[in-house]
This record gives structure tokens, sequence and C-alpha cells, in this order.
């Protein structure tokens, strides 16, 4: 009995430290280096033709999304992030203009460009990327620069 309760403990003092550990949003956006802005070519105006500005602000506590894409431009809440053990980085957050909540796993090349691999709605489970592919096209995901100074 003594032995059960000993172990109980220290299952109880593990899972404490690792709560207490947790990094926020904004930290793990920011140890994962996504906070700034990012594009596909940072040279040329925001634009829907495949050069939308994606900027992550980090707002105490929390990140917001801001998407420039030339005609307009909107804000959506990241509602979590996680590193997960591949580096790869999970994103979930509430898309603007009520296309409900996603999912978006990111990875980073050697020289720091970033890459969407899967990109899923919450709500009905449908991807718009998978295994790093745009669905509608079928075309793989682009690679996206971080654009210092903007």
């Amino acid at each position: 009995m003594r032995l059960l309760r000993t172990a109980g403990f220290a299952v109880a003092c593990i899972c404490l430290a690792q709560g207490a550990s947790a990094a926020t949003i904004a930290e793990t956006v920011a140890q994962w280096g996504l906070t700034g802005t990012w594009a596909t070519d940072c040279n040329s105006p925001p634009s829907l033709r495949g050069n939308v500005y994606l900027t992550f602000a980090v707002h105490g506590d929390q990140v917001t999304m801001h998407r420039a894409y030339g005609s307009g431009t909107d804000d959506s809440p990241l509602l979590s992030a996680g590193i997960r053990d591949d580096g790869a980085l999970v994103i979930e957050l509430d898309l603007a203009g009520g296309f409900g909540t996603f999912e978006d796993v990111l990875i980073k090349d050697a020289d720091g460009h970033e890459r969407s691999m899967a990109t899923r709605s919450l709500r009905t489970g449908e991807y718009t990327i998978k295994d790093g592919v745009v669905v509608s096209t079928g075309k793989p995901s682009p690679w996206i620069n971080h654009c210092p100074g903007i």
C-alpha cells in the first residue's frame, strides 16, 4: 500500500512539473521562429494571386495572424501552438471571416523557409493541404520566406 502511495505521489509530481513548464502560445511561436512577416516573394506587394503576406504578431501571451492579400486584410487569433518531436509546429487558429477553426502543421528547411504540410478544418475534418499538397490543385504547398523589416 505504501508503495502505491509513493508511486502515485511520484506520478503527481511529474505531472505538475510538466504542467508548470508548459509554454504559452507566444513562447512556442517565438521559439520556433514564426513571429514576423512571411511571403512567397518579400519584394512584391501582397496579392491574392500567390503572394499573401502573413504576419504573426505577439500581444502579451497571445498571437494573431494578420493576412494582407492586396485587396484587403484580416486577423485570426492562434488558439494553441506546439512543437512536435520532429520539429514541426502545429498551430490551431480561428480563421477570420467565419471559416472556422483550422489546424496547420508547419515545417522549416535548413535555410529557414517555412511550408505548410497539412491544413485541415477542425469542424469538417476536410484538408486544404494534405501531405504538403494543395488539395484543390494537386501542387505542392509553397515555401514562404521570412521578410525582415516588413
